[in-house]
């Protein structure tokens, strides 16, 4: 089975392994946390919150007992008669049980475990804390998971077998870790495979570390991920992926590889989720997605995979490149598939090699529409979008202020088609003076769109007669919606837009005037 999606032409340089906290003893890069993020709240995302399951109860665990009598009556009642069970807890009050061995969930079982809001299931800085086994349908909601600990896989909740759906709604994890570095090894709180469907809603990570995947390792399963927040979580592998000798270090926040193998439909949805000071060694300091299934399943029985990110802020991410293994991505990597980027922020990002705020390659369609990168930092190329592979469709999207230790501050256009329409570039740079510093080289198509400043190498046209004007942008600040953007002033950028192919609102989800305004945001 594959490891990951990495391209082995990227040429990443393996390393020594990575890093834990009270785990056995090996060379460490452990990345620092980034304080740089800010902004953005959850919600406004294209799917709705998940109800809490209100099914009858079946059980009730008395908690006035200690730990152990505790996970005893629980575990008692899974590995009794009956495939279906809706648990709560007699809690009377916030309790704090600390496990002296995991949960474990058995084979073909259906399970609601229900905290209401007062139960908090520790691991004890040893254990890990929920075995989800074969053919198993998991509903966890309003409970809270803390100091979960794993060698390898899933510090709070681990999938030992195929198939079955896992659901988590309301809940929160916290300090929940793996302990060792690898290139197939991860998941800080939750690592799902083979699931035909797993469901994150209205949830909280935080603090949690793992190889790959700092709070959520994913593989061959349906993920959505719904209202959620993601903060100071880690993937201290280093290297990259095993295909390049590597050891792990891929998405701080979140891995996905394929989304094919066992799934439900192939797909990644993120809606209404905000990712702040995230940080990886490798690759993708937030979100890394590999959505493809050609190596898996021949291309003509398996459906294109489809990535749609909606809503959703990543700010302060970063990717270290500590220990080698490239340094891609400050905020989110994405290979293959059709892919749907709306109404989000990219903002404050950093990346330690290439794409301070998106990374895209391989084959497939690739949509950018009301969206903004700000402030985004490359020490190589590409600040905000490094775009290396499929087609690219960019539409009312404000680039501005982003930053590249060499040229293309604000995209980097390598090989890939990209059109650009009703977009503004303004004041991104670089410090290469022979080379653009808003883009590298022209794109493939588009109109109505505004760049600035003009003059030299530093600032060729993104397009053949392009409009160099400045947009008057504002501060990056709460203009309404759930994601921040940059206002614009008026004339140019009021009014400058083309209404073929603009969205019917703007990213805080004001309609738009014919014809519309350039850029993210739209005057009232």
């Amino acid at each position: 089975m594959r490891t990951t999606g990495l391209l082995a032409a990227l040429l990443l340089v393996p390393a020594c392994g990575g890093g834990g906290d009270d785990g056995p003893s090996w060379t460490a890069f452990f990345p620092p946390i980034p304080t740089s993020g800010t902004g953005g709240t959850v919600g406004g995302g294209f799917l709705a919150p998940l109800a809490i399951d209100g099914s009858a109860v079946t059980h009730t665990i008395p908690t006035a007992g200690d730990d152990a009598s505790v996970r005893t009556a629980l575990q008692g009642i899974l590995d009794g008669p009956g495939s279906s069970f809706v648990i709560n807890f007699d809690n009377g009050g916030p309790r704090t049980v600390v496990l002296s061995e995991q949960i474990r969930v058995p084979p073909n079982k259906a399970l609601v475990l229900d905290g209401q809001g007062t139960l908090t299931l520790s691991g004890g800085l040893n254990n890990r804390i929920l075995l989800k086994r074969f053919n198993t349908t998991v509903t966890l909601q309003r409970l809270t998971f803390v100091d979960g600990r794993a060698d390898d896989n899933g510090g709070a909740i681990e999938f030992e077998d195929w198939d079955g759906r896992l659901t988590v709604i309301d809940c929160v994890f916290t300090n929940c870790r793996t302990r060792n570095p690898g290139p197939d090894r991860g998941g800080g709180a939750i690592r799902a495979w083979g699931q035909r469907h797993t469901r994150i809603s209205g949830c909280v990570f935080t603090d949690c570390q793992a190889s790959n995947g700092g709070a959520v390792n994913s593989l061959g399963s349906q993920l959505t991920i719904i209202n959620s927040r993601f903060e100071r979580n880690v993937a201290f592998g280093t290297g990259g992926g095993a295909e390049v000798g590597g050891g792990g270090g891929i998405g701080g926040a979140v891995y996905i590889d394929n989304v094919h193998l066992n799934a439900d439909a192939p797909e990644f949805n993120l809606s209404g989720s905000v990712f702040r000071n995230n940080v990886a060694n490798a690759h993708a300091g937030a979100v890394f997605g590999y959505t493809t299934a050609e190596d898996v399943i021949p291309p003509d029985l398996a459906p294109v995979s489809l990535t749609r990110v909606d809503a959703c802020t990543f700010s302060g991410n970063q990717v270290t490149g500590q220990g080698g293994g490239g340094g891609h991505s400050g905020a989110f990597y994405s290979q293959n598939g059709t892919r749907v980027f709306e109404d989000s922020t990219f903002d404050g990002n950093v990346s330690a090699n290439v794409a301070g705020g998106v990374f895209v390659t391989g084959a497939g369609d690739v949509g950018f529409t009301n969206c903004t990168l700000r402030g985004n930092a490359a020490a190589g190329l590409g600040g905000a979008l490094f775009l290396s592979g499929g087609t690219t469709t960019l539409m009312n999207v404000t680039i501005a202020e982003n930053s590249s230790a060499l040229f293309a501050g604000g995209i980097f256009r390598g090989g890939a088609s990209v059109t650009m329409t009703n977009s503004l570039l303004q004041n991104n740079t670089g410090t290469d003076l022979f080379n653009g510093w808003n883009v590298n080289q022209a794109l493939s198509g588009g109109s109505n769109n505004l760049q600035w400043p003009q003059g030299g190498a530093t600032n060729p046209a993104a397009l053949p007669g392009i409009t160099f004007a400045n947009a008057g942008l504002q501060a990056l600040g709460a203009n309404g919606g759930n994601t921040r953007t940059m206002a614009i002033t008026g004339v140019p950028a009021a009014g400058g837009g083309t209404s073929t192919g603009a969205p019917s609102a703007d990213q805080r989800g004001q309609a738009r005037g014919n014809p519309p305004d350039v850029g993210a945001y739209e005057l009232p």
